[in-house]
């Protein structure tokens, strides 16, 4: 065991206390302030990283490529619902992370061959099992790094993109049915312009959605004029709805009915005509059948794709159709049960509905359409389902009230998607993601964001109303690089595309954004819009510049600790050489200058390693060459009969294996030039080194006298020859010993 003493030399006679420990037997040495500073240097920089490691925003992780995890932080503990850091660690380890974590442990496989494949981050979205085996979805930033042991390591960072995932499907399926859903649907503004319409309602027309959008109502509509248009407005302003019929005309023409339902919405701060169209040309011919024939009536009316009754004066049910039936979850009795056979029918906003307020009782009751009434019914089985009313008052050939007519339409699954959407809404709304929807125009306007832009600074009208189009936040020392980006996406053909660049937020502050777009293209193929998501990832990116400035600043501190450990044996090899000077016994001079070589070989191995730009590996051709001159200037004269001939294949090796492998250069060419060529005898000395698979093959030959007969190398005395044993073993190498024409050492070891 070593204990140090440090005495700060403030209030002691320095001199006379190491006098006093040298005289009682202690080693005494002082510190240099430099060195100390390097320690707390390198102490402050680990403190550092170990700081990051525990409190990054998102999951880290250091694994093995054969699945053991050397280190992991508590998010990513806390994203699969770990106790610890330990916990997981322990869990996994008893296996392995693709056993233990991964949903599918063979993509874990393909995610590491494909790492290992390049030295580049890469990217993956993975699906993680939980310590509760619940799935989360996950995005992996991973690389594969190199220790200085030459160990190989993996580098994760991990975010939770599970929620987002969610949102997004939830929204396309939103989106979808509406999109695709067979009422046309239209979004008008106060002018009467179309700022949002269907593909029904583009297939019911013949146009095109482009066609269709900005188009007014009364470009289609060739009776609904401007002042009735205005007078709704007015008057659906209060939050009332309205059912209308009217006639469309179509692009080729074609004039026919439809039935119009309005209401009245405010969206983003805007007011809007949400109407829902139906095309009644049907509808009005059946009508007229129905007047011809109660047989062909009931015939069409069974074959409706909705739920359809009806009852006589006093509300009677005197026909329902299948559809009907399976709403109502059962059959009622004509002509004794009334309105529906229900079990009780509730408001929208979940307050009881007496039957006498039902649509269907009103229409009865005033003899008027009371339709697009929402309700919510209650079948006997305790189900519920939610149907929009469309009852119609039937009157015989005088006029009078002899029944109805009731038309339910399910919109159960509507409002399912409309829940889901609302709360996709929500999520997005409160998360860091922003979602944007771009045309492919220059600029990039936008013409959808969400409200969460606020979180740089912007709102949403400020885009919307164009007085900001998207290019215009780009960074300007990004923007031309992002622009060539997407348009080489483009040329591609590629439908999505990720970038990273920064953006100006509100005020000038610069944010850096990761961008994830997906291509929309037209039926030819050309680029129409573009839509996506950008995260704020600043705070990444500043973790990631503090971790390339920490690993800097220790490049540094390696540097400089190499530099100095040269600088101390030049020293030590100095004093020797000074001391060797004032000896005139040629055989202690001789130990000295062997004694100043070891310590040159060592010393020029720091040197080119702090020199070089990879500390973690030296060239061996470089070295060796400089190590040979320096030996050839203490053993041969000049000029010399002897010619050293050096001749080594560019090799990297790490320092463990460099000094033992310079000292056995050092050792045997000081041997080979005292020894192999006696009373200026001519000849040569030859050092190779080449690389065969795995192994390093190191050979000193000369074409000198040869070894003494019975020469065994394990049992020589000099100090020479032992320590060439000693490093031999030190670098777990394999030596043999030649001596037909001169000597020749031949050494192979792992490198």
């Amino acid at each position: 065991m070593k204990t140090i003493l440090t005495l700060d030399g403030l209030g002691h006679d320095v001199e006379a206390v190491k006098t006093l420990l040298r005289d009682h037997g202690y080693n005494v040495g002082t510190v240099s302030e430099s060195a100390w500073a390097v320690e707390q240097a390198l102490y402050a920089s680990e403190k550092r990283y170990r700081n990051l490691f525990d409190n990054a925003p998102v999951g880290m992780l250091r694994s093995t490529p054969n699945g053991r995890i050397l280190s992991a932080n508590p998010v990513f503990a806390r994203i699969l619902k770990y106790a610890s850091p330990e916990a997981l660690i322990h869990r996994v380890n008893r296996t392995s992370i693709a056993e233990t974590i991964f949903a599918d442990p063979l993509r874990r496989q393909v995610m590491i061959e494909k790492v290992l494949s390049r030295s580049a981050w890469q990217i993956f979205e993975e699906r993680l099992r939980c310590s509760d085996d619940s799935i989360v979805t996950c995005r992996f930033h991973i690389r594969a790094v190199r220790e200085d042991n030459g160990r190989l390591e993996l580098e994760e960072f991990i975010e939770d993109v599970s929620k987002r995932k969610s949102a997004e499907d939830k929204l396309r399926l939103t989106q979808y049915v509406v999109d695709h859903t067979s009422d046309q649907a239209f979004w008008l503004d106060e002018e009467g312009r179309v700022v949002y319409v269907n593909e029904a309602a583009c297939r019911a027309l013949g146009y095109s959605r482009e066609e269709l959008t900005g188009l007014s109502i009364y470009d289609f509509d060739p009776i609904f004029s401007q002042e009735e248009f205005k007078r709704n407005w007015q008057k659906l302003r209060g939050g009332d709805s309205r059912v209308m019929e009217t006639l469309h005309q179509a692009k080729d023409g074609r004039v026919y009915p439809v039935e119009v339902r309005v209401n009245h919405v405010e969206f983003d701060g805007r007011k809007y005509h949400c109407t829902f169209v139906t095309d009644i040309s049907e509808r009005k011919a059946t009508e007229e059948i129905l007047r011809q024939s109660e047989k062909r009536y009931r015939r069409l009316m069974e074959v409706l794709p909705i739920a359809a009754y009806t009852t006589d004066a006093e509300g009677r049910i005197t026909f329902f159709n299948c559809n009907a039936a399976q709403l109502w979850g059962g059959e009622p009795r004509l002509n004794q049960d009334r309105w529906c056979g229900l079990k009780r029918l509730w408001y929208p906003d979940g307050r009881p509905m007496a039957f006498d307020e039902s649509p269907m009782a009103q229409t009865l009751l005033h003899g008027k359409r009371f339709q697009g009434r929402e309700i919510l019914i209650e079948r006997a089985s305790g189900e519920y389902a939610h149907v929009i009313a469309y009852p119609e008052p039937l009157y015989d050939a005088e006029g009078m009230l002899v029944g109805g007519l009731n038309l339910l339409v399910d919109i159960s699954d509507r409002k399912q998607v409309e829940r889901q959407l609302l709360q996709a809404n929500l999520v997005v709304e409160n998360s860091p993601v922003v979602l944007f929807r771009w045309r492919a125009e220059p600029g990039w306007p936008v013409v959808l964001v969400s409200k969460n832009i606020t979180q740089f600074g912007y709102e949403p009208e400020e885009f919307l109303s164009g007085s900001l189009v998207f290019s215009s936040i780009i960074h300007p020392q990004d923007r031309a690089r992002v622009e060539r980006e997407v348009e080489v996406y483009v040329t591609r053909g590629s439908d999505r595309f990720e970038q990273e660049y920064r953006i100006l937020g509100g005020g000038g502050k610069v944010r850096w954004v990761n961008d994830q777009t997906i291509v929309e293209r037209d039926d030819e193929g050309q680029v129409t819009h573009y839509q996506g998501i950008i995260i704020d990832v600043t705070e990444r990116k500043h973790a990631e510049e503090r971790i390339k400035q920490s690993l800097a600043e220790k490049e540094v501190l390696i540097k400089e600790i190499h530099h100095r450990v040269k600088n101390n044996l030049q020293v030590v090899s100095s004093l020797l050489y000074l001391q060797s000077q004032k000896l005139h016994d040629p055989e202690t001079k001789e130990l000295f200058a062997e004694s100043q070589n070891r310590i040159c070989s060592m010393a020029l191995a720091h040197e080119q390693l702090y020199q070089s730009k990879n500390l973690a590996d030296i060239s061996l051709r470089e070295y060796v060459r400089n190590l040979v001159s320096q030996v050839q200037q203490t053993f041969m004269m000049t000029p010399s009969p002897v010619v050293c001939t050096v001749s080594v294949a560019d090799i990297m090796l790490d320092i463990e294996k460099v000094v033992p492998c310079g000292l056995l250069i050092t050792e045997l060419l000081s041997n080979a030039l005292k020894h192999a060529f006696p009373e200026g005898r001519s000849g040569s000395v030859k050092v190779e080194i080449r690389r065969q698979g795995r192994q390093v093959n190191l050979c000193v030959a000369d074409d000198g006298i040869g070894l003494p007969e019975n020469f065994n190398y394990l049992e020589a005395e000099t100090l020479g020859l032992q320590l060439v044993c000693a490093l031999v073993e030190q670098l777990n190498a394999t030596m043999q010993v030649h001596s037909d024409r001169g000597a020749c050492f031949d050494i192979s070891f792992s490198g």
